[in-house]
């Protein structure tokens, strides 16, 4: 996945298209030791800089193990990777994640949004998510996103982008 976005990122540039490019990594790739050395070789070889990439994982990635993640995470951090926790809320949520590693943006998930505005418990909560993100300058992405009223709630409480679709 990492070599075919590679390849892609200069047809992308020369359609004008710029931003970071998502990587979705699986637990058999984040767990590989080698895992790194592997990935920025992929970069090195197809000259991109990392500073191009958002690397997704999920939390349950961040549970074995937590010194060697936290490790690997700084490493691929310093070397300008922005990292994503996708589906924030669907697992084993900590907001010690996002003390203890160096995360940029959160995807809080499709069911803390479904909810909103109707659901006021679900509103609250959401928002709470959105606020914690923010005073920690960590972006935050909504997923799920299906109707107007959503996006209004999600523009009024300052989520940085959405995702979805309406």
């Amino acid at each position: 996945v990492l070599r075919q976005a590679c390849m892609d990122i200069p047809k992308l540039r020369s359609a004008g298209i710029e931003g970071r490019l998502a990587v979705n990594f699986s637990s058999h790739q984040f767990y590989d030791n080698n895992a790194v050395e592997v990935w920025f070789g992929i970069l090195e070889e197809y000259q991109i800089p990392p500073s191009a990439f958002t690397f997704e994982i999920t939390e349950s990635m961040l549970l074995p193990d937590r010194e060697r993640q936290r490790n690997l995470l700084l490493e691929i951090h310093k070397k300008g990777v922005m990292l994503t926790i996708d589906d924030f809320g669907t697992g084993y949520s900590s907001t010690s994640y996002l003390q203890h590693f160096p995360i940029s943006m959160l995807k809080i998930d499709k069911s803390f949004v479904d909810g909103v505005p109707q659901d006021k418990h679900q509103t609250a909560l959401l928002n709470a998510l959105i606020q914690m993100a923010g005073a920690l300058e960590i972006d935050v992405v909504a997923e799920g996103v299906e109707t107007l009223q959503q996006v209004e709630f999600l523009h009024a409480h300052c989520a940085d982008l959405i995702q979805g679709f309406y």
